[in-house]
């Protein structure tokens, strides 16, 4: 087959896994399509009731199971009150001795994510800490313009992983055409994006930041600076 492979969304997609990946490698899980003999995403998107989140992990309840997702800081304070219903897409890694599931709220997101994962060097928590330690439209323009110090300052990347990055991937973003589609049912905007704005200004990691936007309450509405003060006494207890 000649021209890039697109998977199920229409991204670009580098195809089923060969050589040493055949076993187990980065990327989506992909089968052949019966009809064209081409790869699609085995497990595009997840739908279900969300019955836990944390900080970097969402429980979503699927057809009676409970499937664990991983998620970067941003998803995570865009998800729900557990009970709701959540869509997130999704990226599954299959390795010899674990299958891990990774859920973003954005099609940009998971674009980015599945990017990162062909830097040599770069695996699945790495590329999340990138993703959490700021925006996608940021994170493009730090790449595109070798800012290789702004990405050694991510948790887990040096400046040798950060050069790489900027080398491997600067000039050569294909992120989806148009604004940011949210996924994620929940309230990513307003006083809990304020509150977390708020946090990551302050120097908060990306963790701390959607730990504490995630336990602002929800049952009431809160002004913008009872969000911060919530969010900062939630932040300041996790220490």
């Amino acid at each position: 087959m000649n021209g890039a492979r697109r998977g199920v969304s229409g991204e670009a997609a580098s195809g089923p896994p060969r050589g040493p990946r055949a076993r187990g490698g980065l990327g989506n899980a992909w089968v052949l399509n019966a009809e064209e003999g081409k790869p699609v995403s085995l497990v595009e998107f997840v739908r279900g009731r969300l019955v836990e989140r944390g900080p970097d992990t969402a429980v979503v309840a699927v057809g009676g199971f409970g499937v664990r997702v991983q998620v970067p800081a941003g998803t995570a304070e865009a998800l729900p009150e557990p009970g709701a219903e959540v869509t997130l897409l999704t990226h599954l890694i299959l390795r010899e001795d674990a299958i891990a599931l990774y859920g973003f709220a954005t099609r940009e997101e998971r674009t980015l994510f599945s990017q990162l994962l062909t830097v040599a060097g770069v695996g699945p928590k790495v590329a999340l800490d990138v993703l959490s330690s700021a925006p996608v439209e940021r994170l493009a323009a730090i790449i595109d313009g070798g800012d290789v110090e702004a990405l050694a300052r991510v948790r887990g990347i040096g400046r040798k992983t950060a050069s790489r990055i900027v080398l491997d991937l600067k000039g050569k973003l294909v992120l989806p055409a148009g604004a940011p589609q949210p996924v994620a049912t929940g309230r990513a905007d307003g006083v809990y994006g304020v509150a977390a704005a708020a946090l990551r200004e302050l120097g908060f990691a990306p963790q701390e930041v959607a730990a504490a936007v995630a336990a602002l309450p929800r049952d009431r509405d809160l002004t913008e600076d009872e969000a911060i003060t919530l969010a900062l006494r939630a932040a300041g207890s996790q220490g």
